[in-house]
């Protein structure tokens, strides 16, 4: 499957979508992940490395999405596992789909899901928009940026 020219793309990757390239599988080849719309799915593309994909089915992001995913940006810490994170909206029923970033750890091999704010944390904000990872202050470790829209 290539992704140039499809027109096929069911709604849920259109709208309100983000995409984001990551080597996740650390297989050397970075692999395409599209955000969703409320109700919609993420979507993970293997990359092979000679411009195709597949698509990589997984139980963590099977399940539709509570809000509008704002960010799809890969992250491994010092040590750790690769881990994909996510930012969701939450200004359309902050009720009972508060925002919230969650991340997708592959420590296990597989994708487990986690949320990462607001939980555990005294952070609580009405909507997450962009995410950044950067070292913005020098110091060789890297910040992580959560932007209140």
């Amino acid at each position: 499957m290539t992704l140039s020219g499809n027109r096929s793309w069911p709604n849920d990757f259109l709208v309100g979508a983000r995409r984001g390239w990551y080597d996740l599988d650390g297989d050397g080849h970075d692999e395409l992940i599209i955000g969703a719309g409320k109700g919609g799915k993420m979507a993970v593309f293997r990359g092979d490395g000679k411009g195709g994909f597949t698509p990589w089915e997984a139980e963590a992001w099977a399940a539709p999405a509570t809000a509008d995913l704002t960010t799809v940006l890969g992250w491994t810490e010092a040590g750790e596992a690769r881990s994909l994170l996510a930012g969701l909206a939450g200004y359309e029923d902050p009720a009972t789909a508060p925002a919230a970033v969650v991340q997708f750890n592959m420590a296990a091999g597989a994708p487990q899901r986690r949320a990462l704010l607001p939980s555990g944390t005294a952070v609580e904000l009405p909507c997450i928009g962009p995410l950044a990872i950067a070292d913005i202050d020098g110091d060789g470790s890297l910040d992580f940026f959560v932007e209140d829209a």
